[in-house]
């Protein structure tokens, strides 16, 4: 995607409107860093074509099409074209090893299955954060054709949260008392 300037000039139409609006996005979206993408605007659908080399950044040039006022709906033929080949072994050793560096926001690792460039995460998680921040990280690895996200969120704190209504304190242990024998004063 190539936007100068001049691209930006006053709009004459509402497609002309659309179009310098989507440039706009996909120029300041840092996720895109394709300059292969291709709009076109008529009648307020936006089409986009060319060759990007993540699904991720597929997935964020069609947020950014969407984003400007006034657009119908987006027709994106983008096509993820990675810029290096790699094996499914490498695609999988990647995306593991980036779920790792999340572990803060995941309790365990999905399971990953590579097969010709298509990912399957598998698993359980908490919360649906969790399930699309895996499918996140999956999709911004290169080599990745597509993911399937079968990952199911079971949470467990489907109810109030604890701190509202706390559990009866244990056998032994008052409630001015903490769990660790530590005496609680009341003021």
């Amino acid at each position: 995607m190539k936007a100068t300037i001049e691209s930006f000039a006053f709009a004459n139409s509402q497609d002309q409107r659309i179009y310098d609006d989507v440039l706009r996005q996909l120029t300041w979206q840092p996720d895109i860093e394709s300059n292969e993408v291709e709009v076109t605007v008529r009648g307020a659908v936006v089409f986009l074509k060319g060759k990007v080399p993540t699904c991720l950044e597929k997935r964020e040039a069609e947020k950014a099409a969407k984003a400007p006022f006034g657009v119908v709906s987006v027709v994106n033929q983008l096509v993820v074209e990675p810029n290096i080949s790699r094996s499914d072994e490498e695609i999988k050793a990647d995306i593991v090893a980036a779920l790792i560096n999340v572990t803060s926001i995941l309790d365990s690792i999905p399971e990953v299955e590579v097969d010709h460039g298509l990912v399957t995460l598998a698993g359980l998680v908490h919360w649906e954060f969790e399930k699309q921040r895996a499918e996140n990280i999956a999709l911004a690895i290169r080599g990745v054709g597509a993911v399937t996200n079968q990952i199911e969120v079971h949470n467990r704190h489907a109810s109030a949260p604890s701190s509202l209504f706390p559990s009866p304190s244990p056998k032994g242990v008052s409630p001015r008392t903490s769990q660790l024998g530590i005496e609680l004063r009341t003021a």
